[in-house]
């Protein structure tokens, strides 16, 4: 399960060229205390809450702005299910390997970017995942939270 949930956000969170259908998704901010999501797409995505197919390369983009100066960001996801939170192993830098840099300015609009091979084992069926960011004092920086039906 681990290793299944690991791709989810994964594929979730990236952002790659792909000459696919991209979409902005509907997400519910989860308490959110010093940044504001802008907008969050994937590609390919045709409808919200979007189908993902496994073995199928996905691709998100997370932009984001911060309220004050952060110098790092931790990464937390889970994956809900039957209102079970389920945490996805995965790497918590979040400065490191997705595109973001680090520090980030106040007012600062940054782009948090992932792309990742949807396994044919993966999971399937009716899921919300849910995302934060936490900066170095464990305030949450964004936390948003939105549904995706796996094939």
């Amino acid at each position: 399960m681990s290793t299944l949930s690991s791709f989810i956000i994964l594929w979730i969170l990236a952002a790659g060229v792909c000459h696919c259908e991209s979409r902005s998704i509907n997400f519910t901010d989860c308490g959110s205390q010093e940044g504001k999501v802008n907008k969050f797409d994937i590609t390919p995505c045709g409808s919200d809450p979007c189908v993902i197919k496994r073995g199928v390369d996905e691709t998100a983009n997370l932009t984001f702005v911060v309220s004050e100066y952060i110098t790092s960001l931790h990464l937390k996801a889970w994956v809900i299910i039957k209102g079970m939170n389920i945490p996805i192993p995965l790497p918590t830098d979040a400065c490191k390997g997705y595109g973001l840099t680090c520090p980030i300015k106040a007012k600062q609009t940054a782009n948090f970017i992932i792309k990742d091979h949807v396994p044919n084992d993966f999971l399937t069926g009716n899921l919300s995942l849910k995302v934060e960011f936490i900066d170095p004092e464990k305030k949450i920086v964004v936390c948003f939270e939105f549904p995706v039906v796996v094939e």
